[in-house]
């Protein structure tokens, strides 16, 4: 590594890489680097360190030319997509783990080679990076990130001119190419021979246009959050206004830990500060992560600590959220009369799914029939693993739920479908994993779902216009008054009733070999179907259930029936058996799915009511059957 400036700017230090020589990069064995990386919709990813918790940030010379590789192919595929009004130049970016140096610096030197200019900001979040690309006139977008796994992994995110991620079929057009590139020493020997003649003085003034480039990211990400928010109509300023009153009038406070994530040098002060929200931070320096990244369980330990001590001196401090290390992702914490609660992923999803739905209705863009008929089609898009309390959700408000694999990419991706159907899609996303997406944005942030939470409790009623609160409370418990202060833990309470296994509780991670997952699921479904009888028995007691139905899930498709003709959907498709009652209600399911992004197998189990022992009984009896089916059918 060498300096090339002495500054620093935005906690990012800026340096190059010293590529190895040609001849000696041809020895590597490329292929077999790229085997331990994951390939998705999602991003590309692999542990660069020693370990996945290596921070040091070093980078072996064998992952440095893997990634100029990668840079390549999608340089290239930059240069084939990007509209002729679009100039060749792609915006560049890095969340905050310390190997974003290293590659950062490949990233910039490969597409100045390919004649790309990269547009560089240093740390920025996701939603950020993907907001300034949408405003501008660009091929696509590079944002360095492992998204939430551990900081010795890191990756290449890839969107497209449009600011969203790359579509299901362009990631995996992409990463053919990537596998053809890497088995090609032409290939190898053209890039490293070409990012070789970039004048270091050239490399220098990428880096010099940082705070620039820095600075105008934020602000397109901050307007962009308002427009989100609060919409770009006529109407959007006095909706804006009013929501500002009402926190002025009540008092709101919002604690934020970092983790020194991307969004530590990002609006989120700004925003919610000129919003007329308290707003205090903790672990906000960029880059140093003071636990682990991904915002589940423990990790928002901290956050709630940090609320209960502030709320203390005062109390409007009433919520809090954690990012992961882009910022995309983000899980909530919240305060009430018996102390600081952290919330599962699954209940903040339903939380934002009952904000934005409340808030369609109160902003007159969901409206009903004299029958209580919705005269708009709605819909919410959300992965497979999603739990079942969303249909309860949407059917109060006469919506419809889509469900599509798992990954972020093929939920934004089912979501365009059904726009294109004449559906009004407001919001999406990933309920196991936390957070949503509030259309036009087109990424999951946690500032969208603080801001629906603020805005479904603090929006006031008006004449002849019922707030959001009480539009919720009209559906859910008509016969009860919404609370004339209320908390969020009003509204949690109100939520219908579902136990989930949560995505990072140790018993929703299967160890198991290689498999063949199309294997593993025609034995599995024969070993069900063998003991449905006991199955059923153990359900229909609690949940009346009289039959089940298995689906397969493989981008947006959602494939329904039994036998491999219905299990063709290559690696890592997720599958669900779907209980249903005697009046055909979807009242559980269990699933399970090979990891995308990380190298487990990932199993949950999903039930109506309050029933933890029968969630873990049901878990249970799902993890046995996947034991008996893996040997010997199954295992490569």
């Amino acid at each position: 590594m060498r300096n090339l400036l002495n500054t620093t700017t935005h906690h990012d230090d800026q340096n190059d890489f010293l590529f190895p020589a040609v001849e000696t990069a041809l020895n590597f064995n490329l292929g077999t680097a790229l085997d331990d990386a994951v390939l998705s919709a999602s991003g590309w990813r692999k542990i660069f360190g020693t370990t996945e918790d290596d921070d040091t940030g070093r980078v072996s010379d064998v992952d440095a030319t893997l990634v100029a590789i990668m840079a390549d192919v999608c340089a290239e595929w930059f240069l084939e997509d990007r509209p002729q009004s679009a100039e060749p130049a792609v915006v560049l970016g890095t969340d905050s783990r310390p190997t974003r140096h290293s590659l950062a610096a490949i990233c910039i030197r490969v597409l100045l080679a390919r004649g790309i200019r990269p547009i560089y900001g240093g740390i920025v979040a996701t939603p950020e990076i993907m907001a300034y690309t949408s405003r501008g006139s660009y091929a696509g977008f590079l944002l360095v990130t492992a998204s939430h796994n551990p900081v010795g992994h890191n990756g290449l995110k890839i969107g497209a001119h449009d600011g969203a991620v790359v579509s299901p079929a362009i990631a995996s057009l992409l990463a053919k190419r990537l596998e053809t590139a890497v088995n090609d020493p032409s290939t190898v020997a053209r890039v490293l021979r070409a990012v070789s003649s970039i004048s270091d003085s050239t490399v220098a003034s990428i880096y010099a246009d940082v705070p620039r480039i820095k600075s105008e990211t934020v602000h397109a990400y901050k307007s962009s959050i308002g427009v989100v928010t609060f919409g770009d109509d006529l109407l959007g300023p006095e909706r804006r206004n009013a929501v500002r009153t009402a926190i002025t009038d009540r008092g709101f406070g919002v604690v934020v830990d970092f983790n020194g994530s991307a969004r530590a040098v990002s609006c989120d002060r700004e925003f919610f500060e000129e919003l007329g929200v308290r707003f205090h931070a903790i672990n906000d320096v960029a880059g140093a992560f003071a636990h682990r990244i991904v915002p589940e369980g423990e990790s928002l330990d901290p956050c709630r600590a940090e609320l209960a001590a502030i709320r203390e001196s005062d109390p409007v401090f009433s919520l809090g959220y954690v990012p992961d290390a882009d910022g995309d992702r983000g899980n909530l914490v919240f305060a009430d009369s018996t102390g600081v609660h952290a919330l599962h992923a699954q209940q903040v999803f339903a939380l934002a799914c009952i904000a934005e739905l409340s808030w369609l209705v109160w902003s007159d863009r969901l409206t009903y029939d004299s029958d209580g008929r919705a005269e708009q089609k709605v819909a919410i898009a959300v992965n497979g693993p999603t739990s079942l309390r969303i249909e309860r959700i949407a059917e109060l408000f006469d919506a419809r739920v889509y469900r599509a694999e798992v990954g972020e990419a093929n939920v934004v991706e089912l979501a365009r479908k059904l726009r294109n159907k004449g559906y009004l899609v407001r919001v999406l996303g990933e309920g196991s994993n936390g957070g949503n997406i509030v259309h036009p944005a087109q990424t999951r942030d946690p500032i969208h779902t603080v801001l629906g939470i603020i805005k479904l409790l603090l929006t006031p009623d008006a004449p002849e216009r019922p707030s959001p609160l009480r539009i919720w409370y009209s559906k859910v418990c008509p016969s009860t008054e919404p609370p004339v202060a209320p908390e969020l833990a009003d509204v949690v309470r109100t939520l219908p009733k579902f136990t989930t296994t949560g995505a990072y509780e140790a018993r929703a991670v299967l160890p198991v070999p290689s498999l063949d997952d199309g294997a593993l699921r025609a034995q599995y479904e024969k070993t069900f179907a063998e003991v449905w009888p006991e199955i059923k028995a153990q359900l229909g007691a609690k949940l009346n259930v009289r039959t089940w139905e298995a689906i397969n899930y493989n981008g947006t498709d959602e494939i329904h029936g039994i036998g491999r003709t219905h299990l063709s959907c290559g690696a890592r498709c997720g599958y669900k058996i779907l209980f249903k009652d005697d009046t055909g209600r979807h009242v559980g399911f269990v699933w399970m799915r090979g990891s995308g992004t990380e190298p487990v197998f990932r199993v949950m189990a999903d039930i109506e009511g309050d029933n933890p022992e029968l969630e873990r009984q049901l878990l249970d009896r799902h993890i046995s059957l996947i034991k008996r089916s893996i040997d010997p059918p199954a295992v490569r």
